[in-house]
């Protein structure tokens, strides 16, 4: 994902049999795209589980607005544990240090019910 880089192996907290491979190509996505881009805006939540509650919502919406059928709860489950581990072992250190190379960033922080503040 756009702005993550890669940390030493032995940081990685949050591991399955992918990540370490994901963080290996972490520096070569930084280094293809990183140039790019001369400000970025970055979002951040303080509790990476608010992605299965929003995931919900939309599903509960989408069969109560358009009749369609929807993931399960354990559906939910299993298509947000693809991206939880990259946003549990990258996102902390995005949100404090920004992506490298980029000066001008605007951060910002969404609460459970989506409200956005600036944390201090």
């Amino acid at each position: 994902m756009l702005g993550y880089e890669e940390i030493d192996e032995s940081s990685l907290q949050f591991v399955d049999e992918g990540m370490p491979e994901v963080n290996k190509l972490q520096r070569q996505y930084a280094e293809n795209w990183h140039p790019y881009f001369d400000a970025c805006i970055l979002v951040g939540v303080e509790d990476t589980d608010y992605v299965y509650d929003w995931r919900e919502q939309a599903e509960i919406e989408q069969r109560r607005s358009k009749g369609l059928g929807a993931l399960s709860s354990e559906e939910i489950k299993k298509f947000c544990y693809r991206f939880m581990l990259s946003y549990k072992n990258y996102l902390n250190r995005l949100m404090i240090f920004g992506i490298s190379g980029i000066d001008r960033c605007l951060k910002f922080y969404l609460s459970k019910s989506r409200v956005p503040y600036i944390k201090e």
